[in-house]
């Protein structure tokens, strides 16, 4: 049996967007019943995360590092090393924007292979394999000069990293009901409190919204989610969850409102037409590539949208309007880009060596 250990991070202050599509790559890996799976994690990683790790058996170790302090790339690779200094570790997957070259070469007498899992081809590395799953224009160029050129890439959403379960409930038929239903997800922990801006927006202009339902996914991580719950309790026009099962909600969605990234494909997938607010920096060359092959719609970076502006989409949406349908036409176009026939090219390169 192969071992396979994963190198991320997560907290409330750096999200749990690296954590969770590496938790998708491992438990896709498990499924194999081939690869043993191990975590390194920073020394804050939240025990709610650390729970989820448990029941899927994945065994978990500390790094140094901290969320809040600078990341000391030689201190890691050190803390790194000796964590692993008796284990015999076939591959080594690092999915964290602070680790680079110097860190990977650090490790490569320790491990057998290293892949990396990037999305921001803003740095060299020392990796056998390359994983950027997120939509770019100039993909095939992106890492030209920044990776060895015995590197084997896989660019693009073809190789994105899809938890079984969207495929379960792709085509599930959806109910006729009286009400259309949103989905407002900010991924773990919504750092710049984008959920709060929505919710403003339905509590002045309720009346304007009728026919509604919202499906308000604070997220774990989300340091005010008590006061967004209560927010919700006083809206009969919003459901609230901490947490939820994403494809099974997607999958009785109309539509939605989030983040680019990850996220922002899982919806595509599902044929969700969706609202893109911008809060990360990292999130505008793949939600501008998606707007162009019209899959989203761009309501702008965070610190720029505003209430009208979020009505004016939410209103579009009730009223099935053109350019709206358009987009749920070509995330279904989209779907069959992601549909897998045999195993995932990535899972097929770890088990075989």
């Amino acid at each position: 049996m192969k071992y396979v250990v994963i190198r991320t991070s997560a907290s409330s202050s750096m999200g749990m967007g690296h954590f969770m599509r590496c938790l998708t790559l491992a438990k896709m890996l498990k499924n194999t019943g081939e690869v043993q799976i191990g975590f390194i994690c920073n020394s804050d990683f939240p025990e709610n995360l650390e729970e989820q790790l448990k029941l899927e058996k994945f065994e978990l170790l500390k790094t140094k590092e901290h969320s809040l302090l600078v990341f000391d790339v030689n201190l890691d690779a050190e803390s790194t090393i000796e964590l692993i200094k008796n284990k015999k570790i076939d591959w080594l997957i690092v999915d964290h924007y602070q680790i680079d070259e110097t860190w990977e070469t650090r490790l490569r007498p320790a491990v057998h292979k290293i892949l990396v899992i990037d999305d921001l081809a803003n740095r060299k590395h020392d990796c056998d394999a390359l994983l950027d799953q997120n939509m770019h224009s100039n993909k095939e160029k992106r890492y030209v000069g920044l990776v060895p050129q015995h590197t084997e890439c896989f660019l693009g959403p073809t190789f994105f990293l899809l938890h079984p379960d969207y495929y379960q409930h792709q085509h599930k038929q959806k109910e006729k009901k009286s009400e259309i239903e949103f989905v407002i997800n900010f991924g773990g922990s919504d750092p710049t409190n984008e959920i709060s801006k929505i919710l403003s927006t339905i509590e002045k202009h309720s009346g304007q919204l009728i026919g509604s339902h919202f499906h308000i996914v604070a997220g774990p991580l989300n340091p005010i989610k008590e006061e967004v719950h209560r927010r919700c309790m006083h809206l009969k026009c919003v459901s609230f969850y901490e947490n939820t099962h994403m494809p099974t909600l997607l999958a009785n969605a109309d539509f939605a409102i989030g983040a680019g990234g990850t996220t922002m494909i899982e919806r595509c997938f599902m044929g969700v037409p969706s609202g893109i607010i911008i809060v990360a920096d990292n999130q505008i060359e793949g939600t501008l590539a998606a707007g162009q092959q019209e899959l989203v719609f761009k309501l702008g970076k965070s610190e720029s949208v505003k209430e009208f502006e979020i009505l004016s989409f939410l209103k579009s949406c009730l009223a099935f309007s053109a350019p709206i349908e358009q987009i749920r036409k070509k995330c279904l176009e989209f779907n069959k880009q992601l549909q897998k026939k045999g195993g995932h090219p990535v899972i097929s390169m770890l088990t075989r060596g």
